[in-house]
C-alpha cells in the first residue's frame, strides 16, 4: 500500500510538471508573439500618423492597386522623380515577406473585407474577428500551418482618422473593427526545449521515486524483522512459565540478538554514509578539474551548470556529515556526569564560534555550575551561538545577551538574538530535522537545533524557542544545576 501511495504521488507530480512546462512554452511563445504583434503596431501607428509615405516606384515597390481611387497615390517630384504611396498595411506585408526569415515569425493583416483580395481572413482568423466583434481583445491558439504547430495570435485593428484615408470610401466609421493583425510563431524550437526540461524532470523524478522505493523496501524487511523478533519474544516468554532457568537463557540470547541489531543498524547507517560520500566527492574533484581545464568556458549554460553541480555537491557533503553527527549522538561516549564550570565552557564556545567585527555576546549574569558532560555542553553552547550567527539580520550587527536564571535544581539559561527571527506557529519545528524557514542562499541545512534538542534531552532538561530582541530569537534551556 504505502509503494502504491509512493507511485501515485510521484506519478501526480509528474504529470503536473510536464503540465507546468507545456505552460511556460505557450508562455513564452505568446510572448514572442506579442512583442511581434507590438513591433507591426508601433510601424502601423507611424505609418497612420502620417497618411502613408511616399517611396520610389519601382519593380520592388510598384504602385499599389488597390489605392487606385486615391486622388494623390502617385505623384512627380520637380525633378521629375515618380514616387508612389505606401499606406501602413502594404508597408508591413513588404517587411514581412522581403525580412521575415530574420523574425521567424509570420504576421500579416487581414480583414473579412479587404482591399487586398491576399488579405482575406482564413477560417480560423475569421473566427477571431467574430470574437472581437463579441467583445474578445486578442485570441491565442495552437493549430497546424504547413503540418508544423504553431501558435497563432490575433487582435483587433480599430478604426482610427489616420486609416479613412485609405479605407474611408469603405464606409467604416471610427471606433469600427476594421480586420487585424494576425502573429503566427513556430513551436518546433519551444517544443524541442519542452522536451529536454521533460527528460530531465522525469528522470530526476524517477531517480528519486526509485530510491523511495529503495527505502520503503528497507523499511518492510525492518518491520518483518520487528515481527519474527516479537514472535520469539513470546515464545520465550511461554518457555519461561515452565523454567526459569531457560527464562534467563533465552532473555540473554534476546538481549545479545538486539545488541547485535542495534550494532548493524549502526553500521549499516556507516556504510551508506560513506558510500553517498564517496559520489559526493567526484562530483566535487572532477567539477573542480573541469573548471581548472576550461577556464575561459563561453558557454552560459555550461557555466551555470558545472557551479551548479558543485554547489550542491558540496551541500550534499555538509548534509552526510551532519546525518552522521546526529547518528553518533547515542554512540558518543557521554563520560561522566559531574560537576562543570559552565561559565568557562561558554567563554569557550564563544571563541570557537568566530565573531567577526562588531558581533558580539554579552553575558549578563555568571553562568553556575551544571551537572552536565564537558564536551556535550561544549558542543550545545556551539550550536545555539553558531545558529544565531547563521540567522543574522542583514542591516545590523548580530548581538547575543546570555541571561541565567537559578532555580532549586535547574538554572534556566536565555540565549536572545537580534536576528532575523521566527513566526511563532514554526518555533517548535525549528528543533525538528531538517526543518529550515529562510531562502537556500543560507548556509545550513537545519540539523543544528535538532542536535542541540537531543544534547538537553539526553541531561534530562528542556529546550525551546521564544521572540528575541527586535524580533530576533530566543533560545530557552533548563539544565539540572551540580550537586552543592
Amino acid at each position: 500500500m504505502a509503494s502504491l501511495v509512493w507511485t501515485l504521488t510521484f506519478v501526480g507530480l509528474a504529470f503536473w510538471q510536464v503540465q507546468h512546462l507545456r505552460a511556460v512554452t505557450l508562455e513564452l511563445a505568446t510572448k514572442e508573439a506579442k512583442a511581434n504583434f507590438d513591433k507591426d503596431q508601433a510601424f502601423r501607428f507611424w505609418a497612420t500618423q502620417y497618411g502613408g509615405v511616399y517611396v520610389p516606384a519601382t519593380e520592388h515597390t510598384p504602385p499599389n492597386p488597390y489605392l487606385a481611387h486615391m486622388p494623390e497615390r502617385d505623384i512627380v517630384t520637380d525633378t521629375g522623380r515618380e514616387l508612389t504611396l505606401i499606406n501602413p498595411a502594404y508597408m508591413l506585408r513588404m517587411l514581412h515577406e522581403q525580412y521575415g526569415d530574420l523574425f521567424g515569425v509570420r504576421g500579416r493583416i487581414v480583414s473579412e473585407d479587404p482591399l487586398r483580395p491576399e488579405n482575406l481572413a482564413d477560417a480560423w482568423e475569421s473566427r477571431a474577428l467574430q470574437a472581437f466583434g463579441r467583445g474578445e481583445t486578442e485570441r491565442v491558439e495552437v493549430t497546424d500551418l504547413d503540418g508544423q504547430p504553431h501558435l497563432r495570435y490575433m487582435a483587433p485593428m480599430v478604426t482610427e482618422q489616420g486609416c479613412l484615408y485609405c479605407h474611408g470610401h469603405q464606409g467604416y466609421q471610427l471606433g469600427d473593427i476594421r480586420g487585424g493583425v494576425s502573429v503566427s510563431v513556430p513551436l518546433q524550437t519551444y517544443m524541442g526545449h519542452e522536451r529536454q526540461s521533460r527528460h530531465v524532470t522525469l528522470g530526476s523524478l524517477g531517480a528519486v521515486w526509485l530510491l523511495g522505493l529503495g527505502g520503503l523496501a528497507l523499511g518492510y524487511r525492518r518491520l518483518r524483522a520487528n515481527d519474527l523478533q516479537e514472535q520469539q519474544s513470546r515464545r520465550a516468554l511461554q518457555v519461561a512459565n515452565e523454567a526459569l532457568q531457560a527464562h534467563a537463557v533465552q532473555r540473554e540470547q534476546l538481549m545479545a540478538t538486539l545488541v547485535q541489531s542495534n550494532a548493524e543498524l549502526t553500521r549499516l547507517g556507516e556504510v551508506m554514509a560513506h558510500h553517498f560520500m564517496e559520489p559526493v566527492r567526484r562530483l566535487m574533484s572532477f567539477s573542480d578539474i573541469v573548471k581548472k581545464r576550461v577556464p575561459t568556458l563561453e558557454d552560459e549554460v555550461a557555466c551555470h551548470s558545472l557551479q551548479f553541480i558543485y554547489k550542491e555537491a558540496e551541500r550534499l557533503s555538509g548534509l552526510v556529515r551532519e546525518v552522521q553527527r546526529y547518528l553518533s549522538l547515542d554512540q558518543l561516549e557521554a563520560g561522566e556526569l559531574q560537576s562543570v564550570d559552565a561559565m568557562a565552557v561558554l567563554q569557550q564556545a564563544i571563541t570557537d564560534v568566530g565573531l567577526t567585527y562588531g558581533e558580539t555576546v554579552v553575558v549578563e549574569a555568571s553562568l553556575p555550575p551544571l551537572h552536565f558532560d564537558e564536551r556535550r555542553l561544549a558542543w550545545l553552547f556551539f550550536i545555539v551561538l553558531d545558529n544565531a550567527r547563521h540567522y543574522r539580520h542583514a542591516e545590523r550587527p548580530l548581538k547575543v545577551r546570555v541571561q541565567c536564571v537559578v532555580g532549586t535544581d535547574t538554572c534556566t539559561l536565555r540565549f536572545v538574538d537580534n536576528g532575523i527571527g521566527l513566526a511563532e506557529p514554526y518555533r517548535a519545528q525549528a528543533f525538528d530535522l531538517f526543518t529550515r524557514f529562510v531562502s537556500s542562499d543560507r548556509s545550513g541545512i537545519g540539523m543544528g537545533l535538532a542536535v542541540a534538542r537531543r544534547l538537553v534531552q539526553q541531561a534530562h532538561g528542556t529546550i525551546h524557542m521564544e521572540e528575541g530582541d527586535e524580533g530576533g530569537c530566543c533560545v530557552v534551556m533548563t539544565l539540572p544545576l551540580a550537586a552543592s
